[in-house]
């Protein structure tokens, strides 16, 4: 185990040359060692993957959407305000939503679009 020394030494390493030891330093070979260790630790991580969200992520959150689109009509609070508005209140709620609904589902498709072109060759292939 490195002792506490060995990271508070700000002449441990040279400037300008990260990884290589400065002579000069009595735990160079400790500090060297570790620096190999976690450069080769480094190396053999996975490449971070570019993904938002899996799609799952986005089906999940696309259903709680359209399930709570689905049950506003049932709710107290909108009792109160189509008293307070009247019926010409849920045309633009209604296109609110969908405009709403619509950009999620375009979205969705533009962040996945490898997926779901396989997915309708797949879908056109058997037809």
């Amino acid at each position: 185990m490195l002792s506490q020394a060995a990271f508070e030494e700000p002449s441990a390493y040279s400037v300008g040359s990260p990884g290589i030891v400065s002579p000069d330093s009595k735990h160079s070979p400790r500090l060297a060692f570790l620096d190999e260790r976690i450069m080769a630790e480094v190396r053999l991580m996975p490449v971070p993957r570019n993904d938002f969200f899996a799609p799952r992520d986005w089906l999940i959150a696309g259903f709680v959407m359209a399930l709570s689109m689905g049950l506003i009509p049932f709710g107290q609070d909108f009792a109160k305000v189509m008293a307070l508005f009247g019926a010409g209140f849920s045309l633009p709620l209604s296109l609110v939503l969908g405009v709403v609904l619509t950009s999620y589902a375009a979205y969705f498709v533009a962040t996945h679009l490898d997926e779901v072109q396989s997915f309708v060759t797949r879908r056109t292939r058997f037809r």
